[in-house]
């Protein structure tokens, strides 16, 4: 988290989860008049946060309302690359610190405690 001129940042990754699959029809007419339907299938994601991030959630919108602070979560998950490599040459060029992130991530990676649970680290 990172507190700049009265507000909270908060940085989060979630997970993206098929939730169901629909079929669209699209309807347009030719050059000579007529009506044609296109049927597609589309697919409908959610984003969710696992619990650890669920946790982190809750306690820094408990700590901004405590504070009377404003509040800015980011998923990165929902930021496209661009966005995302913008945003940390920015950070980094600016010298404003680093924002505390919580991630799950595999045993292997620093930052994973030895009980397999995610937990937060500074990048």
């Amino acid at each position: 988290m990172e507190e700049t001129s009265g507000k909270m940042k908060l940085i989060l990754t979630s997970r993206k989860v098929l939730v169901r699959v629909e079929q669209v029809e699209d309807r347009f007419m030719t050059w000579d008049g007529q009506v044609r339907v296109n049927r597609r299938r589309v697919k409908v994601y959610d984003y969710l946060f696992d619990e650890a991030q669920s946790q982190a959630l809750r306690e820094a919108r408990e700590m901004a309302s405590k504070s009377g602070m404003a509040l800015e979560v980011t998923d990165l998950t929902r930021q496209g690359l661009l966005r995302r490599l913008l945003r940390s040459g920015l950070r980094t060029a600016g010298g404003r610190g680093s924002a505390l992130v919580v991630a799950s991530s595999p045993p292997d990676v620093p930052g994973e405690s030895s009980q397999g649970r995610p937990q937060a680290f500074r990048p």
